[in-house]
């Protein structure tokens, strides 16, 4: 029963989770009653994992949650993103959060989104005979917290960098390696040790002699330092969070002798969500629980599906622990 919530794929991070608080019960309720839910483009299905309070299971340490919370029956599909970029990426895409790997394949049957431009407009279309089932791929991190902004807004806002998170953009122009550690030259106004960074756009230059190689100076860490009014430090190879599949594979070598700039996201205070949020992008735990616990196991009382089993991020089945 648990398995049918998600299929495993790098785009978890697109999965909606709602948490069952009384203080959002009431505009839950009110954003998702039956005449506005026919007007929202995008109708998701939530269900419950319950359990609450029960412990971690006892091989991972995962999963123990003292609340209930609601979480997304399927992965956000390609027919419900297309509806997203159509609502908010229409006229622009500053943060490029479509990606030509969305595009269908010319040999296939596996569905994507084509986007052509007409009237002054961009136009996304979703296609394939699996768009409304097939997970979305090609979004990363920041893509799925603009799509959570703008679905907890009740698909309303095109202010896509306030909400259930807060981001914040700015530019870089260059970067050093030291012992891991990366110090970039950019605007740090706002920034704070703690926040998460994105960077993006980078190329240097390397002098690996005999020869000169370009590569990205492009990564995604926690602000370490602040050293200067105009220098911040990221960690390297610390992943923005623990979900599989989400690390950092950059690695400078060499000696960089030009470089060009680039631009950088952040999220205030890391990964986390605001403390309003009504949706949010999973944790680790939730997205864990969500997996492998099942309410009705022994007896009632609740239980894991046991990791030695082959339950996890692989999604197949197993027996129950508790």
């Amino acid at each position: 029963m648990v398995n049918r919530f998600f299929r495993r794929r790098v785009t978890r991070d697109a999965t909606l989770f709602r948490r069952k608080a009384a203080s959002h019960r009431r505009r839950t309720l009110r954003m998702e009653s039956l005449e506005q839910r026919a007007m929202l483009a995008i109708d998701m299905e939530f269900v419950t994992v319950g359990g609450a309070g029960f412990p971690a299971e006892p091989t991972t340490g995962a999963g123990g949650l003292d609340y209930s919370y609601s979480i997304g029956q399927s992965e956000v599909t390609v027919a419900q993103y297309a509806e997203f970029l159509n609502a908010v990426a229409g006229n622009d895409d500053p943060y490029s959060l479509y990606n030509d790997g969305m595009a269908p394949p010319v040999n296939g049957s596996a569905a994507g989104i084509t986007r052509t431009w007409g009237d002054g407009r961009y136009t996304y279309a979703a296609v394939g005979e699996q768009a409304s089932t097939q997970p979305i791929g090609w979004v990363n991190w920041w893509d799925a917290a603009r799509f959570t902004n703008w679905y907890a807004s009740g698909q309303t806002t095109t202010e896509l960098n306030s909400g259930a998170y807060n981001l914040k953009t700015g530019k870089v122009w260059a970067a050093s390696n030291l012992n891991g550690r990366i110090t970039y030259s950019g605007e740090t106004a706002g920034l704070r040790v703690g926040d998460y960074v994105r960077v993006e756009g980078m190329q240097v230059s390397l002098d690996q002699a005999p020869a000169v190689l370009m590569a990205e100076f492009n990564i995604t860490g926690p602000i370490v330092a602040i050293p200067s009014s105009h220098e911040f430090v990221l960690e390297w190879g610390a992943p923005m969070w623990s979900m599989p599949g989400y690390d950092n594979t950059f690695e400078l070598f060499g000696v960089p002798t030009s470089q060009s700039g680039g631009s950088f996201t952040l999220s205030e205070g890391g990964p986390e969500r605001s403390a309003d949020a009504s949706y949010w992008i999973p944790s680790y735990d939730e997205w864990y629980k969500a997996l492998t616990f099942d309410a009705s196991a022994n007896g009632g009382d609740g239980g894991f599906l046991s990791p030695s089993d082959g339950v996890g991020p692989s999604g197949t089945t197993g027996q129950t622990t508790g």
